[in-house]
C-alpha cells in the first residue's frame, strides 16, 4: 500500500514539475501587421490603379516558424519560443496587400493566393534579402522590387520585353542595440511597413505620371538605398 502511494505522488510530482516548467517559459507567437488605416495618408487621389503581386519572396532561413537572429558574422540563431503565428511569406504578402490597398486607396489587388478576376495595370515582385536582427542589434531589411506593365510577362530577361517599369534597391535599418525578441518584432513592423510605404509611393509616382500598360515603359532601373533609424 504504502509503495503505491509513493507512486502515486512520484507521479503527481513529475506532471506538476512538467507544468511548471512549460508555464515558466511559453511559446509565444508573432505577425507582422499592415499599416495603419488611420495614420497614414493616402497617395492617390480617387480610385487607385489595379495590382497585381506576382510573389514574394524570402530566404530559405527566414522560412520557418522559429525567429532568426545573428549573433555572429555568418552564424544564427532560432527561438523555439519566439515563433511565427503562420508562414512568414503569406503574412508579409498579406500585410502588403492590405498596406497598398490602404495607401493607394484600392481593393483590386490580387496576389498568388487571392487572384483578382480583373487584368492589373501593374505587376509587383519583392525579393527579400535579408530581414533579422543583425549581429550589432540593428534590425535590417534590404532586397529589391520589381514593377512591370500589366499587360505584359514578367518572365523575359528583357526589360523591354518584360514591360519592366522600375526596378528598386531597398534597406531599411534600425538603431543599433539587441533588444528583446518582442522589441525585435516591433522593430521589424516598422521596416516592413517602410518598405510597403516606399513601393506605394513608386506606384502613386507611376500612376501619375501615366505609366501604365497603355503607355509603356517609362522608367527602366532606378537602384536605390533607403535607410531608416529607429529608437
Amino acid at each position: 500500500m504504502n509503495k503505491c502511494l509513493l507512486l502515486v505522488l512520484l507521479v503527481l510530482q513529475l506532471i506538476l514539475v512538467g507544468c511548471g516548467s512549460s508555464a515558466v517559459d511559453p511559446v509565444r507567437y508573432y505577425l507582422i501587421d499592415p499599416v495603419d488605416a488611420i495614420a497614414q495618408q493616402v497617395l492617390v487621389a480617387g480610385e487607385g490603379p489595379r495590382i497585381q503581386i506576382i510573389g514574394l519572396h524570402i530566404p530559405q532561413y527566414l522560412d520557418r516558424y522559429q525567429l532568426a537572429r545573428r549573433t555572429n558574422i555568418n552564424q544564427l540563431v532560432f527561438a523555439d519560443n519566439h515563433q511565427w503565428a503562420e508562414s512568414l511569406r503569406k503574412n508579409l504578402l498579406r500585410t502588403l496587400s492590405r498596406s497598398l490597398s490602404v495607401l493607394l486607396n484600392t481593393t483590386d489587388i490580387g496576389t498568388p493566393v487571392n487572384r483578382s478576376s480583373s487584368a492589373p495595370e501593374y505587376k509587383i515582385q519583392v525579393f527579400i534579402e535579408q530581414f533579422d536582427q543583425a549581429n550589432d542589434g540593428a534590425v535590417v531589411l534590404s532586397g529589391r522590387y520589381q514593377i512591370s506593365a500589366g499587360h505584359r510577362s514578367v518572365n523575359s530577361s528583357d526589360n523591354s520585353a518584360a514591360g519592366v517599369l522600375v526596378t528598386n534597391k531597398f534597406e531599411f535599418r534600425s538603431d543599433s542595440g539587441r533588444t528583446d525578441i518582442t522589441q525585435m518584432v516591433a522593430r521589424m513592423q516598422i521596416l516592413f511597413n517602410q518598405l510597403c510605404i516606399d513601393l506605394a509611393s513608386t506606384l502613386a509616382r507611376l500612376n501619375s505620371n501615366g505609366a501604365t500598360a497603355m503607355s509603356g515603359p517609362q522608367l527602366q532601373t532606378n537602384a536605390r538605398h533607403s535607410g531608416m533609424q529607429l529608437n
